[in-house]
């Protein structure tokens, strides 16, 4: 149920444009911390949201391996990402 627009017959106007101050959420110290011993992976999550695909199964074994090398490269756990109950 798309809208198929002609290329080339539109015209592209801005319609709107917003301004929004930037925001810091996290200060310097906690954002650090995050970097540093969290692991996020597109490969963990839902399993309707696993990436498809060749160039996404090449991903997975770097995605895969690339924590523990930081772990033992920085002497710090990772922390897979969690919800809280």
């Amino acid at each position: 149920m798309g809208v198929s627009l002609a290329v080339g017959r539109t015209a592209i106007s801005e319609a709107v444009a917003i301004a929004v101050r930037q925001q810091d959420s996290w200060d310097e110290e906690r954002v650090r911390a995050m970097d540093a011993g969290m692991r996020f992976s597109v490969f963990t999550g839902l399993a309707a949201h696993r990436p498809l695909g060749n160039i996404n199964r090449a991903r997975k074994a770097p995605y895969r391996h690339s924590p523990t090398f930081r772990q033992r490269f920085d002497g710090c756990p990772i922390h897979e990402p969690g919800s809280e109950r």
